[in-house]
């Protein structure tokens, strides 16, 4: 998996999961490799036949969310996020993923809320600025969007990082 030989990989972890069903990590990698290889539906299959196996795993809850995600079933990534921050409700990353998903679900005012958390979980998620500003746009909030984010627009361009810029 980790020298891009994804079909080797995925031979491996399959017969890893014949040898022992229950090997909890070959199912989460070969989920994972499934992911990369846009075969989403599989590998949420295998996400959640390791989750049947230990449901104590936020970071492949996670994964199968962002999985179904791809695929267009927002309102299922949305569950699964949700119950992601259930393990951890100061996940920074698990407020940002929550909020892209409500974005999908055009949904910005609790798609919002979700960047705000994150970011006051953890103010260094500058990447997340872009989406503050088009889910404050979305909700007719433009005066309040700029002034929030006046220090960004306000950079010198040679300074600016790409969450600036955009």
């Amino acid at each position: 998996q980790h020298t891009n030989r994804l079909d080797d990989a995925l031979v491996d972890f399959t017969q890893a999961v014949s040898l022992d069903p229950k090997y909890i990590t070959a199912y989460t990698n070969r989920g994972f490799v499934l992911m990369l290889q846009g075969r989403h539906e599989e590998a949420e299959n295998d996400f959640s036949e390791s989750l049947k196996l230990d449901a104590a795993q936020p970071p492949v809850l996670a994964l199968r969310a962002g999985s179904k995600l791809s695929r267009g079933a927002v309102e299922e990534a949305i569950k699964d996020y949700t119950d992601v921050l259930k393990w951890n409700s100061k996940n920074a990353v698990g407020h940002a993923e929550l909020g892209f998903a409500l974005m999908f679900a055009v949904k910005p005012k609790e798609a919002l809320a979700e960047f705000d958390e994150a970011n006051q979980i953890n103010p260094q998620f500058r990447f997340l600025l872009p989406w503050r500003y088009l889910a404050m746009m979305q909700l007719g909030k433009k005066s309040e969007a700029d002034v929030k984010m006046s220090e960004a627009i306000a950079r010198d361009p040679k300074t600016r990082e790409w969450p600036d810029q955009l």
